[in-house]
């Protein structure tokens, strides 16, 4: 399914074709420019105001135990890094070097040094999309030090302890963090859009879109926002060490590139790199007046216009959050910012214009986000469509590879390589439409008959003979963990609240949820909404089920409850 065809002959001079090159340290030297291309140089001067954000420092504790404990959970199919240490190494040996390990660790924090191998990165090269023979296609994914990863998840976990304890994270940020999703954000930001739209009203949407965003981040003033959020002290020293006089090489088929010193960015490949970043954007949302919701650097921008005046509002957020930019050197890559205006066609008389950086922003039909194709009526017949398409070409792709198949082959195979495409993030599109649930249960009819000897059996019996489920009744599933995940996993600070217990319990169990009402008639997208169409089933499961300990007990008690197959 995956070919690795290695790095293109690439150009040096992207408007000479006859600049190729094509030894791998030639590729690597390209690939390394470019990528270095992208960091921001700091000015020197004053940095932006920032106040404190709390009077609590951060408390850093390092034991034996804590190592012992990282080390053995280390994962053992991780490359290791340029100091080519093993994690296989460390995980074996974790009772013998956890203690020298401490000692080194221990020196570092104390010191506010790091070894020179723990601030090296080797960068493999990706390639993303467009032309193969230009470097600006490429991805840089760094892989670090293994021990110095081991030290960084003991403090990442201090650190959002703390920042958690202080209620300092955004609640609008869902990406890094614990007990939140993609998922999570998707429901509570088309939530709210439906119940603008079954009301008549049109939403506008602003995805935004940061140019390198991990390899732009300024150190002066990440340490600057870090200070401010209550690591200080020796943590935020060590920090300063730990960002500051690092180098990368590029390496392309074991050859290594020329070494180039990281100016800016948080250590994409380290612990933590994604934290550092969550913290540096964190204070986004404060500035705007309109809902915003953020994944990492993923952000966009929602706010419902029922006239000229709310559309001028929307644009003065949009020149806040570029002022913004230009404070902390985040810059948008205005080419990539889009405006997708939701609501029903008959409604959308006219489309605003709006600006960023004096380029007018794109009106879209339709927009991917967050791997969720998100329409301007929120049918999703077109992100239905296009995962039905990938999963169908990979059902061709299994019956050209092999010759016969199992029951058993093929059902492996299945969940492992097709049904993923067809379920991710499910609860947020789940089709409402009789033609997008056949559409769909048409992928795996057609796979069940690649089994030898039951082409001719009835679709049920070849489901029974594999032990698979209908993907409609998957879909009943998914739901139901979604919502035993909203009532006892998730953060509920940044969910959707429209899941709310009775007051007083009813007929089957003592987490009974109130119903909604949609106002958008039985085929609109709020009716069919999780918030709305789980509910009934919910409150149909027996006492055991709902009451399970953990999300694989209630799975598995769920499984259990012959009537649930039975739901249409």
């Amino acid at each position: 399914m995956k070919t690795k065809s290695g790095i293109s002959p690439l150009l040096l001079d992207p408007n000479d074709k006859s600049s190729l090159r094509f030894t791998d340290e030639d590729k690597a030297d390209i690939l390394q420019d470019q990528f270095c291309s992208v960091f921001t140089n700091e000015p020197a001067g004053s940095l932006p105001e920032f106040p404190s954000r709390t009077d609590t420092d951060v408390a850093f504790d390092l034991t034996i135990d804590m190592i012992k404990k990282e080390l053995k959970d280390l994962n053992p199919n991780k490359s290791l890094g340029p100091d080519e240490i093993h994690p296989v190494m460390l995980k074996k040996l974790a009772f013998y070097i956890a203690g020298p390990l401490h000692t080194i660790m221990a020196k570092s924090f104390v010191e506010s040094k790091l070894p020179d191998d723990w601030k090296t990165a080797h960068v493999s090269p990706i390639y993303k999309k467009g032309k193969k023979n230009l470097a600006e296609n490429y991805r840089p994914v760094s892989l670090t030090s293994v021990a110095c990863r081991v030290m960084e998840r003991i403090l990442k976990k201090q650190i959002m302890e703390h920042l958690t304890n202080e209620k300092l994270l955004s609640t609008k940020q869902h990406g890094f963090m614990g007990k939140r999703s993609t998922v999570t954000q998707l429901l509570h930001y088309l939530d709210k859009c439906a119940d603008s739209i079954s009301n008549d009203k049109v939403v506008d949407v602003i995805y935004f879109d940061f140019a390198k965003a991990f390899d732009t981040v300024p150190h002066r003033r990440l340490l600057r926002k870090l200070e401010a959020y209550g690591i200080r002290g020796r943590v935020l020293g060590w920090m300063k060490a730990f960002l500051s006089d690092r180098y990368q090489y590029v390496k392309v088929n074991g050859k290594l590139s020329k070494k180039c010193q990281v100016q800016s960015g948080v250590p994409q490949g380290s612990v933590l790199g994604p934290l550092l970043f969550v913290i540096y954007i964190n204070d986004l949302a404060e500035v705007t007046n309109s809902e915003m919701f953020l994944f990492a650097d993923d952000t966009k921008l929602v706010e419902e216009i029922n006239n000229a005046e709310d559309a001028i509002r929307l644009q003065h957020d949009i020149e806040a959050m570029e002022k913004w930019s230009g404070d902390w050197l985040l810059k948008f890559h205005p080419d990539k910012c889009h405006v997708l205006t939701l609501g029903k066609f008959w409604n959308i008389q006219h489309a605003h214009p709006y600006e960023i950086a004096g380029s007018v922003l794109e009106h879209v039909d339709q927009e991917k986000d967050l791997g969720v194709i998100i329409d301007s009526e929120l049918n999703f017949e077109e992100h239905i469509y296009t995962k039905i398409k990938k999963a169908n070409s990979i059902v061709g792709l299994i019956n050209r590879t092999f010759d016969f198949l199992s029951p058993e082959m093929l059902r492996t195979l299945f969940i492992a390589f097709v049904r993923p495409h067809l379920e991710y993030a499910q609860a947020v599109w789940s089709p409402r439409l009789i033609k997008h649930s056949d559409a769909i249960e048409s992928v795996q009819r057609r796979a069940t008959r690649l089994v030898g000897g039951y082409r001719n059996h009835s679709y049920e019996e070849r489901l029974q003979v594999m032990n698979l489920p209908s993907l409609k009744i998957r879909r009943k599933i998914g739901d139901m963990v979604e919502v035993y995940k909203h009532l006892n996993v998730y953060d509920k600070s940044s969910l959707c609240q429209k899941l709310v217990l009775r007051n007083r319990p009813q007929r089957k169990h003592n987490l009974e949820l109130k119903r909604n009402f949609a106002e958008d008639g039985i085929r609109g997208y709020q009716t069919n909404s999780l918030y709305y169409r789980s509910i009934d089933t919910w409150n149909s499961l027996a006492t055991n089920v709902v009451n399970a300990p953990s999300v694989g007990k209630f799975k598995l008690e769920l499984t259990n409850e012959i009537h649930f197959y039975k739901l249409n």
